[in-house]
């Protein structure tokens, strides 16, 4: 069950994507990233839309006492079973948060 669930808009934070986070564990973030601004002469599989972000350890989950670990998967095939329904339930709030922004 994911937990302080937050939306990160391409307004405020990256301008390439909105992203929405939430707390797995008591280590991990995982982040649905969705692109909202492309490169026209760039292809689908060197820009993806959507990519899942792991966030991992004390530079990036406050109260963690692991090492740090991040990492970014452009590709569902690639992504870890552990996460993917995690993911798939930050990406079903994606619309209900990008309307509100």
């Amino acid at each position: 069950m994911l937990t302080d669930i937050k939306f990160l808009s391409h307004k405020k934070h990256n301008p390439d994507f909105n992203i929405v986070t939430g707390r797995f564990d008591k280590d991990t973030i995982i982040c649905y990233s969705r692109r909202i601004k492309f490169d026209h002469t760039k292809s689908e599989e060197e820009q993806p839309i959507e990519i899942m972000e792991i966030y991992k350890g004390i530079n990036y989950v406050i109260g963690s006492k692991i090492k740090s670990y991040s990492r970014v998967y452009r590709k569902v095939k690639d992504f870890p079973i552990k996460y993917l329904k995690a993911w798939e339930e930050l990406k079903s709030l994606y619309t209900k948060y990008a309307l509100l922004d």
